[in-house]
């Protein structure tokens, strides 16, 4: 059974609206999710989003009066439904009021054509999803909200349709339609028909203007004057309007008919200088935004006067596939290939870039890399496209502003903040092994050290073990906790209020109580005394082993507990404040070091995380929760940091109360929907971290580092943090990483427009990258007729037994004139050294060298390859999997590959994936191959029958999982006999690659015996990142029983995730009869439950089933438990 969980939501923005809904917002749809912003004066807003389960393929406002409006939604392929989306002013969020079913089992699909046109009064619509038809819709407003008020399905002669619209202003009163289609002698035409207002019937016959052979993609219906369209092409842009006036004139364009509707005029602006457009946006009846796929931003300004058209470019930004004009000037930027961005159109006509929205796709490929060592390896994907090539570097984290640097620090081991009295920090204490010093920090520009005189009260000969003001209104008192006492001192005036001696090995200061923890194995409560300002003993208990850490918790009903860790017995014990006798035992994996409770969002007084660091690194997260006089364990998690003790600290950020994790990485833990989510810090060596606010920093945090002092703001916490690389017009289509070099090996594919010729120019790269700072290293460029195909990293050895020594190797296609595929292709093999060399390439004088070792040609384009082994390596040319071993020529010495083996196949092969000895295969036109590499020759092990158009395969040690043309998942499972297929799931998206591994350690997640252990990543053409884990077969019932609970809860007319996750094919095979996905679990339908309060009334439903069978033996708060610990597991 594997798990299907989202990492990261789809980013490509498809189309965007600015809507009145009862509000002024921007709508932007992106790929199946609607996300509402609010329109502010700085800006946008993210307010609220609506997730759907198909692709959104037409976003239109639709009213059928000056009312406020509601959201048409047409949803794509294989599941089309025309969806009446309204905003709920009051929850400030997106319902859907009605769904209308519109697929067909018998029609054909349209393809390449527009999906939607709204009238320009908003009343009417139309649909075309398959040939030869149209749906007309009119809309009504009944009980204040709007419904499809009618719905008509025509034939239309039109069957290769590319645009249709509907034209504005009709000076006839009728409600008419224009559709661009081309004929099958391969011309284009335009068409003007009427809509039939009582019957919504398409008319059958009407006006046909010839548009000859030009090429034209689209109408734009402008309402400047009278009736007008814009018909968008590669080379020219046709204007077709209605004169106001009835006079004769000719036709720029022959074979125009004349027909009982007005005279039509035609402006031609005949010469569009730029790329193929892909978005446009209305700004008034006459200026038209219009965006090409390389970005220039151009606007068409229809002109009364001169009665003509002119394009002014703007400028250039992302290459827009939808825009809204905001107000202002201000533009909303769509882009499903670069950042979405917010501009403003500037005074001088230029572009000014407002905010921008970080696109990963579409997606290439992918990669995971371990930069730092810490266990936690980062994605980086191949993203972009025109001139918006990058990397994506994605991982969990937050962002981080460094504000300043206290130096000169070295040999620090703790460091304490205290106040004097006022609410900001006024002194920094300094704790080295063998004294103590303290610094004056009032003033927040020059800081200096206290003279001893000054602040006598104060021990100076002794390491801090802690040190904090009391936590209560006097709180100019502080306490200092010594190896050799515990001092009590006026901040004011630096006196030493009072002193108890002890030897002190732990200690904890909380309210007006400091809990002592003693070398002779024993704890000590001390309190203040407010009058006398005096530490008094309080109560004592011995235990069996020295206390390693103590903490303290009050609830808010006043009860109190202490946590205690010690040094030889790896547990935490829990006692009762005023008895000392113990509540619970936990045991952890190593000595506890830091103990923080931490009770963030939880409405229950008696329920709380407990969070420990421990000396090998990890921190164990639990849930308690208080029960009298004990405690009851919820889930335990585990965190690694790497090997390095952890030390925790809490602080507020906005009203929420987070905890920094510092070990070998430091990681900021958050909650969301009550489960806890880490964040990187991408800040090296943090040994401490702790809350810092003066008047010059305030909200700061201070990070103690080796030599230094770190003064920073943590913005935002996010789930995802996503950086760009950005390359340009280099699209990278294929990477790898470099461990020995610390470098990213990436293919290149740079397409620029080219004026003179019919075609962009197009060139091909290898580049080196550095990992850390994705400064460029060194680069290799191929000859024109040739590109990049696949980059990896192998290891070869010359001779079987030899130490195989480790390269990067690059393959490529090279195209010919009139060729259907590449007959010809090379493999590049390129070792990187950091030492001298006479070679090649482009570098960074400090860079390693790139040395090309071997250039061999083959017959055919490389489509994919890797290692096979220390020895071989794996290549697919066209149909062909070759096996190649490195020799050397007998008379020159040179490096070659030699061919060991080959299976051929009769049909494109798309994928290949090596784990050990096995290989997969996939298969274009059916399904996926088991080889298995002897050593010496491939032989055939088992073979998936079923025609499934394979796209994608990945493998591990038991499953092999690939995707097909119709976005489905399919899993085998590897035995010894073959594979044999064990499920089958639709996605609903374009699947670019899967790629084995996990975003982080075995160990984070909790081992083997998780509930869930990550095994591959999914990425798609949409820029979603999603997590396969592979569950056990014995939770493998729960979970099946869970997601059929969950679903039938929460379906609708609209939103029935289980009958969608069926498989989808366009080719009639057995699998049109599953009437369930199996094998697979939808990790995100899970979750949905851990959005509901225990007294949803779904909640009872989920419990109990539709019948008696479907009972689920479980409370809410262990189905909670249970599907956050699957949730933790994954990522």
């Amino acid at each position: 059974m594997h798990l299907v969980s989202t990492y990261l939501p789809p980013t490509a923005t498809s189309h965007a609206v600015k809507c009145n809904l009862g509000e002024d917002l921007l709508v932007v749809a992106r790929i199946n999710r609607l996300d509402v912003y609010k329109l502010l004066p700085n800006g946008l807003e993210l307010s609220s989003s609506l997730e759907l389960l198909s692709r959104v393929a037409a976003l239109h406002e639709v009213s059928p009066d000056s009312g406020p409006g509601a959201l048409l939604v047409i949803t794509d392929h294989p599941d089309c439904t025309a969806l009446i989306v309204e905003f709920s002013v009051k929850e400030q969020k997106l319902v859907v009021q009605s769904s209308h079913r519109l697929t067909s089992s018998i029609k054909r699909p349209l393809a390449g054509c527009t999906v939607c046109a709204v009238s320009a009064d908003r009343r009417y619509a139309a649909v075309a999803l398959y040939l030869g038809s149209m749906n007309i819709f009119s809309f009504g407003r009944k009980n204040g909200g709007i419904i499809l008020e009618m719905k008509s399905e025509s034939p239309i002669s039109e069957l290769l349709l590319s645009s249709f619209a509907f034209v504005p202003n009709p000076t006839s009163g009728e409600v008419t339609i224009a559709l661009l289609y081309r004929t099958h002698s391969d011309e284009m035409k335009l068409s003007f028909k009427t809509i039939d207002e009582d019957t919504l019937d398409v008319s059958r016959d009407g006006h046909i203007v010839d548009m000859m052979k030009h090429a034209f993609q689209r109408l734009i219906p402008i309402s400047s004057r009278g009736e007008g369209l814009l018909v968008i092409g590669d080379e020219r842009i046709v204007y077709h309007g209605t004169q106001k006036k009835d006079r004769k004139q000719k036709s720029p364009i022959e074979g125009r008919r004349k027909s009982d509707l007005k005279q039509r005029e035609a402006h031609i602006l005949t010469e569009w200088q730029y790329s193929d457009i892909t978005g446009y946006g209305v700004i008034d009846g006459e200026r038209t935004l219009i965006s090409d796929k390389y970005g220039k931003l151009v606007m068409i300004v229809i002109d009364k006067e001169k009665e003509g058209i002119q394009a002014h470019l703007l400028g250039e930004a992302s290459s827009a596939s939808c825009i809204a004009y905001i107000n202002a000037g201000v533009i909303f930027l769509g882009s499903e290939t670069g950042d979405s961005q917010l501009v403003q159109i500037t005074s001088s006509g230029s572009l000014e870039v407002v905010d921008t929205y970080p696109n990963t796709a579409p997606i290439i490929d992918a990669t995971l890399a371990d930069i730092d060592n810490s266990g936690d390896p980062i994605v980086v994907t191949c993203s972009g496209e025109g001139k918006t090539g990058s990397l994506r570097i994605i991982r969990t984290g937050a962002n981080i502003e460094e504000l300043a640097s206290i130096g000169d620090t070295k040999g620090v081991t703790r460091v304490f903040l205290l106040k004097d009295g006022t609410e900001s920090d006024s002194y920094l204490l300094l704790s080295y092994p063998q004294e103590t010093k303290i610094v004056n920090i009032k003033d927040g520009h020059t800081y200096s050290e206290v003279p001893e005189n000054d602040f006598a009260g104060l021990v100076r000969d002794s390491t801090t073990l802690v040190a904090a003001n009391l936590e209560v209104e006097y709180s100019h008192l502080a306490i200092q906790a010594t190896r050799i006492a515990v001092n009590l001192i006026n901040m004011q005036t630096g006196e030493q209020c009072n002193r108890w001696p002890g030897d002190i090995v732990a200690a904890c200061i909380h309210g007006d109580m400091i809990c002592v923890g003693l070398h002779d194995n024993s704890l000590l409560l001390l309190h203040v005394d407010q009058d006398r300002k005096l530490l008094k003993d309080g109560k004592q208990a011995q235990f069996g082993s020295q206390i390693s850490v103590v903490s303290m918790r009050s609830d808010s009903t006043g009860k109190s507990n202490i946590f205690l860790g010690f040094w030889q017995k790896h547990v935490i014990q829990i006692l009762n404040t005023d008895t000392l006798e113990r509540m619970a035992e936990i045991e952890v994996p190593h000595v506890p070091l830091s103990i923080v409770p931490w009770e963030h969002d939880f409405p229950v007084v008696h329920r709380f995380h407990l969070l420990v660091g421990t000396g090998n690194g990890h921190v164990v997260t639990m849930r308690l929760r208080s029960k009298g006089s004990s405690f009851d364990i919820g889930e335990r998690r585990l965190i690694y940091l790497g090997e390095r003790p952890v030390h925790l600290q809490k602080y507020v950020d906005q009203g929420k109360e987070n905890v920094i994790a510092t070990g070998k990485r430091a990681v900021i833990l958050s909650r969301s929907n009550r489960s806890v989510v880490q964040h990187h810090i991408n800040i090296k060596d943090i040994e401490a971290v702790l809350p810092f606010n003066t008047p010059r920093f305030s909200n700061t945090l201070m990070f103690k580092l080796p030599s230094s002092l770190l003064l920073a703001r943590i913005g935002k916490l996010e789930k995802i943090k996503i950086d760009s690389v950005p390359l340009g017009y280099d699209v990278p289509v294929s990477i790898t990483y470099h461990s020995e070099t610390h470098a990213f090996a990436l293919g290149c594919v740079r397409r620029e427009p080219s004026r003179d010729e019919a075609y962009d120019a197009t060139t091909s790269s290898f580049k080196l990258l550095d990992a850390t700072t994705f400064e460029h290293l060194n680069s290799y460029s191929v000859p024109s007729t040739e590109e990049i195909t696949k980059v990896c990293v192998t290891s070869l050895g010359i001779n079987d037994g030899d130490i195989s020594s480790k390269y990067i190797a690059v393959g490529t296609a090279v195209w010919g004139e009139d060729e259907p595929e590449p007959t010809k292709g090379r493999i590049l093999l390129f070792t990187a050294v950091n030492t001298q060399s006479t070679f090649i390439a482009t570098r960074n004088a400090s860079a390693p060298i790139l040395n090309l070792m071997l250039e061999q040609e083959i017959t055919g384009a490389v489509v994919s390859m890797c290692g096979l082994g220390d020895a071989y390596l794996a290549v697919i040319v066209n149909t062909i999997l070759v096996v190649y071993q490195l020799t050397k020529k007998a008379a020159t010495n040179e490096l070659q590959l030699k061919p060991v083996d080959q299976w051929i196949h009769n049909y494109m092969l798309s994928s290949l994936v090596v784990n050990g000895s096995d290989i997969i295969i996939g298969d274009t036109f059916q399904s996926v191959t088991l080889l298995h590499w002897t050593g010496s020759e491939l032989k055939l092990v088992s073979k998936d029958y079923e025609t499934v158009n394979s796209l994608n395969a990945t493998l591990d040690d038991t499953h092999v999982i690939q995707s097909n043309v119709d976005n489905n998942l399919f899993s085998y499972k590897n035995e010894e006999d073959g594979i044999q297929p064990s499920g089958r799931y639709h996605f609903g998206e374009v699947i670019s690659c899967l790629v084995p591994g996990s975003v982080s350690t075995n160990a984070a997640r909790g081992g083997d015996k998780a509930l869930a252990v990550p095994k591959h990543l999914l990425f798609t053409s949409g820029g979603r990142i999603s997590v396969i884990s592979k569950c056990d077969d014995e939770r493998a019932m729960k979970l099946h029983n869970i997601q059929r609970n969950i679903g039938a809860a929460f379906k609708s007319d609209h939103y029935d995730v289980l009958s969608w996750r069926a498989p989808h094919t366009s080719i009639k095979t057995f699998s049109d009869d599953i009437p369930q996905a199996s094998g697979f679990i939808d990790g995100d339908l899970l979750l949905r439950f851990l959005e509901l309060e225990s007294d949803s009334p779904l909640v009872k439903k989920i419990l109990n089933g539709t019948k008696r069978a479907e009972r689920l033996d479980m409370e809410y708060g262990e189905l909670r438990e249970f599907i956050e610990e699957l949730q933790t597991t994954q990522y």
